[in-house]
């Protein structure tokens, strides 16, 4: 449906007199409005419009305007639209994607071999599960979260799979189609975890996609990270690479309702190569290593939480009394994957009386577990009130259960010292950039670490 208004019509044979118009158009679900001038109308030399447009998802608009526009949740948006020659600018924009706010200015060339954007963007705040569709995952659809029918429709499908990662095919193809030069800043990120700070600079070249930096602050901390995506091969390759430093646990098991008085401190690396079109896909195929290590901790209220659990009797089994307070003096975490395959080399968590080590596999292509976290106490008195305890099944039906003894599966063995991660990890406990850890109350305990050890055998 079109609705038209402005000057006579055989004005528009005039190409040097400004034409203005004001109109309405809507077609494919969606509506929009245009306001302003045109030079030379009949061959859009030159546009100076206020434009406003809305609908449940951007991406019925590709066929329209022969841009590969992503599928997102509803959006409205409105700006000053001004083109001249080859030029598209939508500059002061401001909109809506589903419940995130964006704002800034776009610009399109349409005279090159592809085409290419620019774009400066800024958001208030970003609700993270609206980015859910750009990698195959339905956006949230319950009371209060803005969905369309069809992505309604998904998440109900995708809830009643028996399978967790997004299946979806993502259409990184469309990569090939512009190039692009994209800067996003985000003030606040919506989600499970306290994200804040978002910075990323995209940059598409003939199919291939680089995000770096892609930095944001989390609990007191930051993750800096870089991925490269190849979408010029068939099927797309991408490498990952990602920083943690000095992330606090305190303030991410307070996002739920567990008020934990005194808990540690995150640092760590990952380094992975994956291979494929959907999120299920990559994963199935990846290779690399991620390294974590936690600085001293005490655990009391989070113990509690989850002893009211179907785990309690597991949980009850593997630390002893759970009303005591469960104190952490350092953990680290070593896992190499190959091939999807991901396999638990190190995991080691130090407490005042016990070292609980850990290991097993997790099949990423068949979204499945095999793990054992054993027990070692330092005191011999001990050993008859700790269980090992074993995470089997699926991502979406785990199953806990507890083990007599961890001896016929060769848990992970008190030989296995890893000294060499750990002082590369030490920094990383820390927000500063440097090379030697400067809060010593969040890195002796791990520095401590081979001592741990040594007294347990």
């Amino acid at each position: 449906m079109l609705r038209f208004r402005g000057d006579p019509m055989l004005n528009l044979r005039e190409t040097n007199e400004p034409y203005t118009l004001e109109a309405t158009l809507k077609a494919v679900q969606t509506e929009a409005h245009v306001t302003g001038r045109l030079i030379d109308p009949l061959a859009l030399r030159r546009v100076d419009v206020r434009l406003a447009v809305a609908g449940p998802n951007p991406k019925l608009l590709s066929p329209l305007l022969g841009l590969p526009l992503p599928a997102l949740p509803p959006y409205k948006v409105q700006g000053q639209l001004v083109n001249q020659d080859q030029m598209w600018k939508l500059l002061n924009f401001d909109g809506r994607v589903g419940d995130s706010d964006l704002a800034g200015d776009i610009q399109i060339a349409t005279g090159g071999e592809r085409l290419f954007v620019r774009a400066d963007l800024n958001s208030r705040n970003i609700d993270f599960d609206d980015l859910g569709p750009l990698i195959g995952e339905a956006p949230e659809t319950e009371a209060g979260e803005t969905a369309s029918a069809q992505q309604k429709r998904e998440q109900v499908e995708e809830e009643a799979s028996s399978r967790v990662l997004p299946q979806d095919r993502i259409h990184f193809d469309k990569l090939r189609r512009l190039d692009a030069s994209i800067n996003l800043r985000g003030k606040h990120i919506q989600s499970v975890l306290p994200l804040n700070d978002l910075s990323a600079k995209m940059t598409i070249r003939a199919g291939r996609l680089t995000i770096a930096p892609l930095n944001f602050g989390v609990a007191s901390g930051r993750v800096r990270s870089r991925i490269e995506l190849d979408a010029s091969l068939q099927p797309t390759k991408t490498n990952l690479e990602v920083e943690i430093r000095h992330v606090s646990l305190k303030e991410i098991v307070a996002q739920f309702d567990i008020a934990d008085k005194s808990v540690g401190w995150i640092g760590g690396q990952a380094k992975v190569w994956l291979q494929g079109d959907s999120v299920a896909d990559m994963l199935a195929s990846v290779d690399g290593g991620l390294l974590l290590l936690m600085s001293g901790g005490q655990f009391e209220d989070l113990l509690v939480e989850l002893a009211g659990l179907d785990i309690g009797e597991a949980l009850a089994s593997l630390i002893g009394d759970q009303k005591q307070k469960f104190t952490i003096n350092c953990a680290f975490a070593d896992m190499h994957a190959k091939r999807g395959a991901a396999e638990l080399n190190t995991f080691v968590v130090d407490t005042d009386d016990t070292l609980f080590l850990a290991k097993g596999t997790i099949d990423l292509a068949q979204e499945g577990m095999d793990l054992i976290i054993d027990p070692k106490p330092k005191d011999l008195s001990l050993f008859s009130a700790r269980a090992p305890l074993y995470i089997q099944g699926t991502f979406n039906e785990p199953k806990i259960r507890i083990g007599e003894t961890a001896i016929i599966r060769g848990a992970a063995s008190l030989a296995m010292l890893p000294a060499a991660p750990l002082a590369i990890l030490l920094p990383l406990l820390n927000l500063e950039d440097t090379d030697k850890p400067k809060d010593d109350h969040k890195s002796i305990y791990c520095a401590n670490l081979a001592d741990a050890i040594n007294k347990a055998r």
